[in-house]
């Protein structure tokens, strides 16, 4: 090796000791910050808050916002990083959503007589969670009293270049609010949410066994990442490579499809909207959110809502509902009634995947679109190979008798064999469509590019699906991702979805640290590639004769 690449090495790990780098995630509902713990090598969670904030009559703003029935009580602030006012869906309740001066192109929020950018609005959540790391730092900090001079915050795969602007604007006015003593601004990277939720996972999965490596995909895993967040919705196929004793060496991310302007929100609306119809009345936006979060462990919650009047100011404290094998158990303390002026309101998980009905296709769409553009099989939806082999209509000597039942059993099975030929046909069918719908969106966005997707659905198999995002622990997203790919999905006890992306981007830190490379091992780093890098490294691989 050059002097000049050990002294570089050398620089790297003073700078590494002395320094630390964050992984900040800016979510729509919950944001989060984290760093890699570099004796142990994986990711600690720092802080994490609602991603609501309150805006007094003074202009203050709290973070986060406890009154959250308040007129001035703002949320999902980031499904607004810079959108002008024309972009924003006004069918959406946006408080104190103002027109923008000619002078000006972000969108603004006005609250009498103070207006505020989002910009602005957003730096005081990562103020806080800066606050917090000052205020009170996790022990495992080799200097508590260094500030950050590194940040890595994640941004929806599908963020515009603007809007990853916007981020870093909004990063570094925190930082200067909360390090006012630092003149120089930290250095803030952007990485994509599903880059890092394959970090976070892959550090905390047991090593691949000599076994597992001699299957037919070697040492290269195929995964498919949903993200399903509180305002967005990412579906990316990625790769992870692996060494030859079985820990990860790299993330190449295939392709990303999703939506958007969907997400956890939209189940909240869709579950308020269904109790305002059964029960009448407004207000039920809050306890909505609350429910679809608790309803993802609970089968069944209860609340005490007001029979007159306005029903936000009185929403009492959630309370699971009584069970019957409660009542038999115990007969002498049977549930309380409910006050003179309240009744009972029971929603259930059943109510709550019912009333999101009509959101599915648009959850199952971005998964057959990534399937597509990947070459990805998803077995439980398209099945993989030519879809003549699949259903054998060579069996019917097995059922040749003279007798009446045999008679009958064999109209079942032809009756069977035309359902499953509508099936095979309705399939391609879907598969067409999604085909030219992709292509049609490709050619619109590059013109001068041509591209040919297969005639037939993806040949390579997927070895994991990974959920990421707090939306995606509600019990139906896994029935149907695992409906879907034929795979449940990967869950790992240190990894939360919730806390995916901020662990992630920790890992990523340690990344930039040189905390992954190992001077002892020859096969030493892990970092996150983009397609044409991983193109490069695999012509390399096959030129050393290693693959």
């Amino acid at each position: 090796m050059s002097f000049t690449y050990h002294l570089s090495c050398l620089l790297l790990c003073v700078s590494a000791a002395n320094a630390l780098t964050i992984g900040l995630d800016l979510g729509t509902t919950v944001s989060s910050i984290a760093h890699l713990v570099p004796n142990t090598k994986k990711p600690e969670l720092i802080s994490k808050i609602r991603t609501r904030l309150l805006v007094a009559d003074d202009g203050a703003i709290s973070v986060p916002a406890f009154e959250a029935s308040a007129p001035a009580a703002l949320a999902s602030l980031k499904s607004y990083t810079h959108k002008t006012y024309d972009d924003l869906d006004k069918r959406i309740t946006v408080p104190g959503l103002a027109p923008p001066d000619d002078t000006e192109g972000d969108t603004f929020l006005k609250f009498t007589p103070h207006r505020y950018s989002v910009t602005t609005l957003q730096s005081h959540v990562v103020s806080h969670l800066l606050s917090t790391l000052k205020a009170s730092p996790p022990e495992s900090l080799a200097d508590p009293s260094v500030p950050p001079s590194g940040i890595v915050v994640c941004v929806p795969a599908l963020f515009t270049s603007a809007q990853k602007e916007a981020t870093i604007s909004t990063v570094n006015l925190a930082f200067s609010r909360v390090y006012p003593e630092v003149a120089e601004a930290p250095k803030v990277k952007i990485m994509t949410e599903p880059e890092a939720c394959c970090l976070a996972y892959s550090v905390h999965s047991p090593p691949l066994s000599k076994l597992q490596l001699a299957a037919p995909s070697g040492y290269e895993r195929t995964k498919l990442v949903f993200d399903f967040g509180g305002g967005t919705l990412d579906v990316s196929v990625v790769i992870v490579g692996y060494r030859s004793n079985g820990t990860p060496a790299g993330v190449e991310v295939i392709a990303t499809m999703g939506d958007v302007s969907l997400g956890g929100d939209d189940m909240s609306v869709c579950l308020a909207s269904h109790l305002r119809k059964k029960y009448g009345g407004n207000g039920w936006s809050l306890f909505a959110e609350e429910a679809r979060v608790k309803l993802s462990s609970s089968k069944s919650l209860s609340i005490y809502v007001p029979l007159e009047g306005p029903l936000g100011k009185g929403l009492k404290d959630f309370e699971e509902a009584p069970k019957d094998k409660d009542k038999d158990k115990d007969e002498q303390s049977p549930a309380p009634s409910p006050p003179p002026s309240m009744q009972l309101v029971t929603v259930t998980r059943a109510d709550f995947e019912k009333s999101m009905e009509r959101l599915i296709p648009r959850l199952i769409n971005p998964v057959r679109q990534v399937s597509v553009l990947s070459d990805v099989a998803l077995l439980g939806d398209t099945r993989p190979g030519k879809f003549d082999n699949f259903f054998d209509d060579d069996d019917d000597d097995e059922n040749e008798g003279d007798g009446v039942e045999d008679w009958r059993n064999l109209k079942k099975q032809q009756k069977g064999k035309r359902k499953g030929r509508r099936e095979k046909e309705d399939r391609l069918k879907s598969y067409s469509q999604t085909k030219s719908e992709i292509e049609l969106m490709v050619s619109n966005a590059n013109p001068n590019d041509s591209v040919r997707l297969q005639d037939a659905p993806g040949s390579r198999p997927l070895d994991e699906v990974i959920l990421c995002g707090g939306s995606s622990k509600t019990p139906l997203i896994t029935r149907l991702l695992k409906s879907l790919t034929g795979l449940t999905p990967t869950y790992i006890p240190e990894v939360s979805p919730d806390d995916a992306v901020s662990l992630g981007a920790a890992v990523q830190c340690g990344i930039f640290d040189g905390v992954f490379d190992d001077e002892e091992d020859d096969e030493g780093g892990f970092g996150v590639m983009t397609p044409m890098q991983a193109a490069l490294m695999r012509a390399l691989a096959k030129k050393e004769g290693l693959i």
